[in-house]
């Protein structure tokens, strides 16, 4: 797979769970087994929005012309997933999610291993 037809997936998965968090927050959560209560609501509404401009990030980032610009952008989208995946795998195995918490921890490690193939495999053209 290209890299830019990777960042243009992370994209359109990042944006279609930023979205729902941000328009559907109750109902996102509940399939999730979490119970919506304010702080949660709120807490979500801005991962929402952090996944969205994230999301908008990688799809600029799919067209950049410089190495360079694309390794930086990809370091910090490992980062974030790698930090992600732990905090989601936690999730799952201490009970707080339902078995649908799984989807949050296969997405995280399949994008923690995609951008690691292409920030440390030198394929980031």
């Amino acid at each position: 797979m290209s890299f830019s037809i990777f960042m243009v997936l992370y994209a359109v998965i990042t944006v279609c769970f930023g979205l729902p968090l941000v328009l559907a927050t109750s109902h996102i959560l509940s399939f999730f087994g979490l119970e919506p209560y304010a702080s949660l609501l709120l807490i979500s509404r801005l991962l929402g929005a952090v996944l969205i401009s994230v999301a908008v990030l990688a799809w600029l980032g799919r067209s950049l012309q410089t190495s360079e610009a694309r390794q930086v952008i990809v370091s910090a989208l490992l980062a974030g997933e790698i930090i992600g995946l732990l905090i989601a795998l936690n999730g799952q195995v201490t009970g707080v999610f339902n078995a649908m918490g799984w989807l949050i921890v296969v997405v995280y490690l399949f994008f923690s291993l995609g951008l690691a193939y292409f920030r440390f495999s030198g394929k980031v053209p």
